[in-house]
């Protein structure tokens, strides 16, 4: 799981680089020119030209990605999280009623509806492994790519179910009380660092939303998006721990 955050949190490093030079640029361009050379001139100029309606396609792009590598994320980490179970738990059996009801649900849906997802080979493939599952076969091996299945908009509700396919009850309020996440949200306890990071994502994905179909009013600046990627850093750091302190919790029951 640790290999999953580890990779979202280098995106997010990459992605903060470019907005902050964007800032930049958009703030050299408003100051006055005290370049004394003729290259200078032209290129405080220049940006001054573009300023932050220019920069503005770019930073949108950049929330684009920042919700498409928070997507990414959490498919990672889930299958990460699923992949591990049948070495910690050998026994199908005895793992969570919610981790076997997703898996059975999950590897239908894989079948059905999502069928184009996949190729011939990985459908062969969860079937085979849901069968050995229901014949306690051991080894056993679980169709993580399926139970991690999304197709809907990452808000706060969709993240809970999908945490939910692997026997967490509410991930919000397991999360609200990391130290992580409340050292982003300022020391006002639990329940109002829940709803804070619920209210961020769902605002960040209408923003998203109307940025990817080009509606609304929606114009976040550098600011705003690097508000959003500490955000994200937090959120990420703390579903990781919530998740690795519930694995250990499975195994030891």
């Amino acid at each position: 799981m640790r290999v999953a955050l580890n990779q979202f949190l280098a995106r997010l490093d990459s992605i903060e680089r470019i907005v902050t030079l964007l800032g930049n640029l958009v703030e050299f361009g408003r100051l006055p020119s005290g370049a004394s050379n003729p290259a200078g001139v032209t290129l405080h100029n220049l940006v001054r030209q573009v300023g932050q309606s220019g920069m503005q396609p770019i930073l949108d792009g950049c929330v684009l990605l920042l919700a498409a590598a928070f997507e990414q994320f959490i498919s990672d980490l889930m299958v990460a999280f699923v992949e591990d179970l049948p070495v910690a738990i050998p026994r199908y059996e005895d793992l969570p009623h919610a981790i076997k009801s997703a898996n059975d649900r999950q590897t239908g849906e894989a079948l059905g509806n999502s069928r184009s997802r996949f190729d011939e080979y990985e459908l062969r493939k969860f079937v085979k492994n849901l069968a050995e599952c229901h014949a306690g076969m051991t080894p056993y091996a679980l169709n993580a790519e399926a139970i991690a299945l999304n197709d809907r908009n990452l808000n706060s509700g969709t993240l809970r179910n999908l945490i939910g396919r692997l026997g967490v009850d509410n991930i919000w309020e397991r999360v609200a009380s990391t130290p992580t996440l409340q050292g982003w949200s300022g020391p006002r306890g639990s329940t109002v660092t829940l709803s804070l990071a619920q209210n961020r994502l769902n605002e960040f994905i209408r923003d998203r939303n109307q940025i990817a179909h080009r509606v609304g009013g929606a114009a976040l600046g550098s600011q705003a998006i690097l508000s959003i990627i500490e955000f994200k850093y937090a959120l990420a750091t703390s579903i990781v721990e919530t998740l690795e302190d519930h694995f250990s919790n499975l195994v030891q029951s």
